[in-house]
Protein backbone atom coordinates (compact mmCIF):
# COMPACT_ATOMS: atom_id res chain seq x y z
CA UNK A 1 0.00 0.00 0.00
CA UNK A 2 1.45 3.41 -1.04
CA UNK A 3 2.24 6.69 1.82
CA UNK A 4 -1.08 7.89 0.43
CA UNK A 5 -3.51 4.84 1.10
CA UNK A 6 -2.07 4.42 4.04
CA UNK A 7 -2.69 8.27 5.24
CA UNK A 8 -6.80 7.69 4.39
CA UNK A 9 -7.24 4.77 5.80
CA UNK A 10 -5.91 6.18 8.89
CA UNK A 11 -7.96 9.02 8.63
CA UNK A 12 -10.81 7.03 8.57
CA UNK A 13 -10.04 5.07 11.26
CA UNK A 14 -9.36 8.07 13.55
CA UNK A 15 -13.23 9.43 12.33
CA UNK A 16 -14.51 6.27 13.07
CA UNK A 17 -13.35 5.97 16.21
CA UNK A 18 -14.70 9.51 17.27
CA UNK A 19 -17.67 9.02 16.33
CA UNK A 20 -18.10 5.43 18.30
CA UNK A 21 -17.06 7.91 21.00
CA UNK A 22 -19.78 10.61 20.44
CA UNK A 23 -22.90 8.02 20.01
CA UNK A 24 -21.51 6.66 23.73
CA UNK A 25 -20.68 9.68 25.28
CA UNK A 26 -24.50 10.66 24.37
CA UNK A 27 -25.69 7.53 24.77
CA UNK A 28 -24.69 8.08 28.28
CA UNK A 29 -26.35 11.66 29.38
CA UNK A 30 -29.56 10.83 28.02
CA UNK A 31 -32.51 11.80 30.34
CA UNK A 32 -34.11 8.63 32.16
CA UNK A 33 -38.26 9.03 32.90
CA UNK A 34 -39.64 8.85 35.99
CA UNK A 35 -43.22 8.79 37.42
CA UNK A 36 -44.19 11.87 38.51
CA UNK A 37 -45.14 11.56 42.43
CA UNK A 38 -49.13 11.82 43.15
CA UNK A 39 -50.84 15.01 43.40
CA UNK A 40 -52.02 16.23 47.21
CA UNK A 41 -55.62 15.85 47.95
CA UNK A 42 -57.07 19.33 48.07
CA UNK A 43 -58.96 18.58 51.50
CA UNK A 44 -61.22 21.02 53.60
CA UNK A 45 -64.22 19.90 56.12
CA UNK A 46 -66.83 22.19 54.68
CA UNK A 47 -68.86 19.41 53.68
CA UNK A 48 -68.69 19.20 57.74
CA UNK A 49 -72.63 19.60 59.41
CA UNK A 50 -72.82 22.07 61.88
CA UNK A 51 -73.95 21.19 65.57
CA UNK A 52 -73.15 20.62 69.01
CA UNK A 53 -70.29 18.14 69.92
CA UNK A 54 -71.32 15.02 70.85
CA UNK A 55 -70.50 14.03 74.15
CA UNK A 56 -71.47 10.50 74.85
CA UNK A 57 -67.81 9.52 75.96
CA UNK A 58 -67.86 12.48 78.96
CA UNK A 59 -65.94 10.60 81.82
CA UNK A 60 -66.23 7.38 79.92
CA UNK A 61 -62.85 5.22 78.10
CA UNK A 62 -62.92 2.20 76.87
CA UNK A 63 -59.80 -0.15 76.50
CA UNK A 64 -59.62 -2.36 74.06
CA UNK A 65 -58.29 -6.10 74.37
CA UNK A 66 -57.03 -7.80 71.03
CA UNK A 67 -57.75 -10.87 73.09
CA UNK A 68 -61.41 -10.19 72.19
CA UNK A 69 -61.21 -9.36 68.58
CA UNK A 70 -62.74 -13.18 67.56
CA UNK A 71 -63.43 -14.22 70.95
CA UNK A 72 -66.76 -16.20 71.95
CA UNK A 73 -69.53 -14.13 73.69
CA UNK A 74 -70.45 -15.78 77.44
CA UNK A 75 -73.48 -17.43 76.63
CA UNK A 76 -75.95 -15.16 78.74
CA UNK A 77 -74.43 -12.59 76.36
CA UNK A 78 -75.03 -15.05 73.56
CA UNK A 79 -79.02 -15.41 74.31
CA UNK A 80 -79.25 -11.69 75.04
CA UNK A 81 -77.78 -10.92 71.23
CA UNK A 82 -80.03 -13.79 69.77
CA UNK A 83 -83.09 -11.64 71.29
CA UNK A 84 -81.97 -8.77 68.91
CA UNK A 85 -80.90 -10.65 65.39
CA UNK A 86 -81.02 -8.67 61.88
CA UNK A 87 -83.97 -10.32 60.15
CA UNK A 88 -83.97 -13.42 61.64
CA UNK A 89 -80.04 -14.02 60.23
CA UNK A 90 -78.70 -15.30 63.87
CA UNK A 91 -76.40 -11.96 63.73
CA UNK A 92 -76.59 -9.84 66.57
CA UNK A 93 -77.56 -6.06 65.61
CA UNK A 94 -74.76 -3.35 66.06
CA UNK A 95 -75.09 -0.94 68.90
CA UNK A 96 -74.38 2.29 66.49
CA UNK A 97 -74.80 5.65 68.35
CA UNK A 98 -76.42 8.83 66.99
CA UNK A 99 -74.69 9.96 63.31
CA UNK A 100 -72.33 13.42 64.77
CA UNK A 101 -72.01 16.44 63.36
CA UNK A 102 -68.56 18.51 62.77
CA UNK A 103 -65.46 16.80 61.51
CA UNK A 104 -64.66 14.58 64.44
CA UNK A 105 -65.40 12.94 67.37
CA UNK A 106 -65.73 9.71 69.22
CA UNK A 107 -66.65 6.45 68.05
CA UNK A 108 -69.19 4.94 69.57
CA UNK A 109 -67.78 2.66 71.88
CA UNK A 110 -65.09 5.35 73.16
CA UNK A 111 -62.23 3.77 71.95
CA UNK A 112 -60.94 6.10 69.28
CA UNK A 113 -61.06 9.72 68.40
CA UNK A 114 -61.69 10.73 64.96
CA UNK A 115 -61.42 13.02 62.43
CA UNK A 116 -61.81 14.12 58.84
CA UNK A 117 -61.66 16.01 55.69
CA UNK A 118 -62.47 15.34 52.12
CA UNK A 119 -62.32 16.59 48.78
CA UNK A 120 -65.22 18.95 47.37
CA UNK A 121 -68.36 17.43 48.22
CA UNK A 122 -70.76 17.61 45.09
CA UNK A 123 -73.94 15.49 43.62
CA UNK A 124 -72.32 12.61 41.58
CA UNK A 125 -68.62 13.64 41.71
CA UNK A 126 -65.99 11.51 43.25
CA UNK A 127 -65.16 12.04 46.66
CA UNK A 128 -61.87 11.00 48.76
CA UNK A 129 -62.08 10.98 52.38
CA UNK A 130 -58.84 11.44 54.73
CA UNK A 131 -59.34 9.92 57.97
CA UNK A 132 -57.38 10.36 61.75
CA UNK A 133 -57.82 8.12 64.09
CA UNK A 134 -56.07 7.81 67.19
CA UNK A 135 -56.73 5.38 70.25
CA UNK A 136 -58.18 7.82 73.03
CA UNK A 137 -56.50 5.92 76.14
CA UNK A 138 -52.99 7.24 74.81
CA UNK A 139 -53.51 9.06 72.15
CA UNK A 140 -51.20 6.95 69.63
CA UNK A 141 -52.22 6.39 66.00
CA UNK A 142 -54.52 3.33 65.16
CA UNK A 143 -52.44 1.70 62.79
CA UNK A 144 -53.50 -1.34 60.03
CA UNK A 145 -57.14 -0.29 61.22
CA UNK A 146 -58.26 -0.68 57.71
CA UNK A 147 -60.77 1.59 57.61
CA UNK A 148 -64.73 1.28 55.46
CA UNK A 149 -67.43 3.36 54.71
CA UNK A 150 -71.09 2.78 55.28
CA UNK A 151 -72.39 5.06 53.11
CA UNK A 152 -76.56 5.96 53.14
CA UNK A 153 -79.07 8.81 52.73
CA UNK A 154 -81.57 7.48 54.82
CA UNK A 155 -82.42 3.47 55.28
CA UNK A 156 -83.41 2.83 51.83
CA UNK A 157 -81.69 5.17 49.89
CA UNK A 158 -77.48 3.47 50.03
CA UNK A 159 -74.60 5.24 48.08
CA UNK A 160 -73.63 3.93 44.71
CA UNK A 161 -71.21 0.90 44.96
CA UNK A 162 -67.83 3.14 43.49
CA UNK A 163 -65.26 0.11 44.63
CA UNK A 164 -64.02 1.87 47.35
CA UNK A 165 -60.48 1.74 48.21
CA UNK A 166 -58.47 2.24 51.41
CA UNK A 167 -54.65 3.69 52.03
CA UNK A 168 -53.23 4.08 55.10
CA UNK A 169 -50.84 7.09 54.15
CA UNK A 170 -48.94 7.39 57.44
CA UNK A 171 -49.73 5.70 60.83
CA UNK A 172 -52.96 6.45 61.71
CA UNK A 173 -53.98 8.59 58.71
CA UNK A 174 -55.97 6.68 56.20
CA UNK A 175 -57.56 8.02 52.57
CA UNK A 176 -60.61 6.56 51.56
CA UNK A 177 -62.40 6.81 47.92
CA UNK A 178 -63.97 7.07 45.91
CA UNK A 179 -67.58 7.56 47.43
CA UNK A 180 -70.21 9.15 45.29
CA UNK A 181 -73.60 10.77 46.17
CA UNK A 182 -76.14 10.62 43.95
CA UNK A 183 -78.66 13.02 45.37
CA UNK A 184 -78.47 16.40 47.45
CA UNK A 185 -78.96 16.10 51.23
CA UNK A 186 -77.36 15.27 54.74
CA UNK A 187 -75.60 12.01 54.04
CA UNK A 188 -74.52 9.38 56.99
CA UNK A 189 -70.38 8.38 56.77
CA UNK A 190 -70.26 5.77 58.97
CA UNK A 191 -66.23 4.99 59.24
CA UNK A 192 -65.79 1.42 60.54
CA UNK A 193 -62.46 0.05 61.91
CA UNK A 194 -60.91 -3.26 62.53
CA UNK A 195 -63.59 -5.09 60.54
CA UNK A 196 -62.20 -8.02 60.67
CA UNK A 197 -62.79 -8.37 64.81
CA UNK A 198 -66.20 -8.95 66.45
CA UNK A 199 -68.45 -5.84 67.19
CA UNK A 200 -68.53 -5.74 70.66
CA UNK A 201 -67.21 -2.86 73.56
CA UNK A 202 -63.77 -4.09 73.98
CA UNK A 203 -63.20 -5.51 70.69
CA UNK A 204 -60.99 -3.53 68.48
CA UNK A 205 -63.75 -2.99 65.96
CA UNK A 206 -65.05 0.84 66.05
CA UNK A 207 -67.53 2.52 64.24
CA UNK A 208 -67.97 6.50 64.15
CA UNK A 209 -70.58 8.42 61.96
CA UNK A 210 -70.65 12.01 60.84
CA UNK A 211 -73.18 13.65 58.47
CA UNK A 212 -71.78 14.70 55.12
CA UNK A 213 -73.37 18.19 53.64
CA UNK A 214 -74.41 16.98 50.14
CA UNK A 215 -75.56 20.58 48.07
Amino acid sequence: MNTAAVRVALALASGLGTCVLVVACSSSTSPTSSTPAPAALSLSNAAAVAGAADMHCAGKLTEVSQAVCHATPPAAEAGAADADTDGGAGKATPDYGPTQPGSEGEDDDCKYHVTWQSTAVAENADVTFQIVATVRKDGSPLQGATPYAEVYLNDMHPAPNTKVATTETTPGTYTLGPVRFDAAGHWNVRFHFNDQCTDSEQSPHGHAAFFVKVP
